[in-house]
């Protein structure tokens, strides 16, 4: 849960009618689903009802919860001890981010994006510390300012953009020890690795 609302998940206020929101939006319904089961679990209520999202294939799923809003809109440091409280905590949020943030390229190469320098460290530091997985960078990819199009769309980047690099021996021990959510990257990792589908 935290993993994700560092990269795609996003928070939402109406101060007027007291509404604190936390909102995912993605095209990969396996993502808004397992985003909606961790919500779930930490509110202590069923999952929510997923709705179609203003763009096609975009499915999309919303809470509501003061309580969680302010967690969630806490610093960084303020949350590492929730995301280190022991393995499993830290590869559920490297796995959160890398679906949020993370792709695998059709030659099998592993790297997450991102803006905030601090954030990619830190994820660097936890894949060394608590799975031995070394990566390269962060490298500056794409500058302010540069005009990107998207579905169609323009928009100019308003911050430097960094990626890290997962480097390919400790592939084996990313897909064993966190994995992927979302199917068609994991499906890509699997391939580079020589993983046989199944089903």
């Amino acid at each position: 849960m935290i993993g994700t609302e560092t990269g795609d998940g996003f928070l939402n206020v109406k101060a007027k009618s007291y509404q604190y929101r936390i909102r995912l939006r993605a095209v990969d319904r396996e993502f808004v689903e397992s985003f909606n089961q961790a919500v779930s679990k930490v509110l202590g209520c069923p999952p929510h009802r997923l709705w179609k999202g203003k763009k096609a294939r975009e499915t999309e799923v919303e809470f509501g919860s003061y309580l969680l809003h302010k967690f969630l809109s806490q610093s960084l440091d303020r949350k590492k001890a929730f995301i280190e409280h022991d393995k499993g905590c830290a590869s559920a949020f490297v796995r959160g981010f890398f679906d949020s943030e993370g792709c695998v390229s059709g030659a099998g190469k592993l790297t997450a994006v991102n803006s905030d320098l601090e954030l990619l460290r830190y994820v660097q530091e936890l894949l060394a510390k608590f799975f031995e997985i070394e990566t390269t960078g962060p490298h500056l990819t794409t500058m302010k300012g540069t005009i990107l199009t998207n579905r169609g769309k323009s928009y100019v980047r308003n911050a430097d953009c960094y990626d890290i690099y997962v480097r390919h021996r400790c592939l084996n021990t990313f897909h064993r020890e966190i994995g992927l959510t979302i199917e068609r990257k994991k499906t890509r990792l699997e391939s580079e690795l020589g993983i046989s589908q199944k089903g």
